[in-house]
């Protein structure tokens, strides 16, 4: 996942409570809502399915993939009227978690909420799905953080101004955010290029793929680890070559 989005999820993340006067996303938190209609009990499962056949389960949140816990958001504003059917029927003495759930299901606050956060930072989520993609040019992967700057620095409300300024102060903070900035200005053949440190020379088109995420690096780790697991005891020199080449034009998933 990128680094740059990354913190800035964590921090949206935290900054929920400023909008949640009632504790109210506590539920996201805690992965209420999925343990409650699908974690916990088999017949609550078999209730899920039967009173909402077409809709997938509610995603749960991964601690540390921070774009997890707005895309829970979108899709309990997506589909609040039918999450709050399956969990009003539940038994209130079952868990104290279905209480809470109940409650805050009974709120008119959630749903305001639940629309400000899709309407505002759904594209956080989706920027970090796309600075993901393999083989993406420099230009591209500029165009998404400069969209998502416009598009945070436009978000109202004090969530939005300092998620706004929280993205700023990760980019000023990075040296190569800057350093690639102006190259691609080379790039794309942008007249505003400003002093970058270092000699100009045609050098510069080997940045055209640069990538400014470590996702690629992290592939290259899982793809060693499957190469050199504790299985391979008797590997010799010419299956290792054999198994690397196959791994580097194997397609990524």
């Amino acid at each position: 996942m990128p680094k740059v989005k990354s913190s800035l999820q964590e921090k949206v993340n935290s900054w929920l409570s400023l909008i949640d006067k009632d504790n109210i996303f506590a539920v996201l938190e805690s992965g209420l809502f999925c343990k409650a209609c699908a974690k916990i009990a088999p017949t609550r499962i078999q209730l899920y399915k039967e009173l909402l056949p077409d809709t997938p389960f509610p995603p749960e949140p991964i601690l540390t993939r921070w774009g997890t816990w707005i895309k829970a958001a979108i899709f309990l504003a997506d589909n609040f009227d039918k999450i709050k059917s399956v969990v009003i029927q539940f038994e209130d003495s079952a868990s104290r978690a279905i209480e809470k759930a109940k409650k805050s299901l009974l709120s008119n606050d959630i749903k305001r909420h639940l629309i400000y956060i899709k309407t505002h930072f759904k594209i956080m989520p989706d920027s970090i799905k796309q600075l993901e993609a393999i083989g993406m040019c420099l230009s591209d992967s500029m165009y998404i953080i400069e969209n998502l700057r416009a598009s945070l620095k436009c978000t109202p409300g004090e969530v939005g101004q300092l998620a706004s300024r929280k993205l700023e102060l990760l980019l000023t903070k990075n040296p190569g955010f800057k350093h690639m900035t102006q190259i691609n200005n080379i790039l794309s053949a942008n007249d505003k290029v400003e002093n970058i440190g270092v000699d100009v020379d045609m050098n510069c088109s080997i940045f055209k793929y640069n990538p400014i995420t470590s996702c690629d690096v992290e592939r290259s780790f899982s793809r060693l680890k499957n190469t050199l697991t504790e299985k391979r005891a008797s590997l010799i020199p010419e299956h290792l070559e054999q198994l690397l080449v196959c791994s580097a034009n194997a397609p990524y998933f």
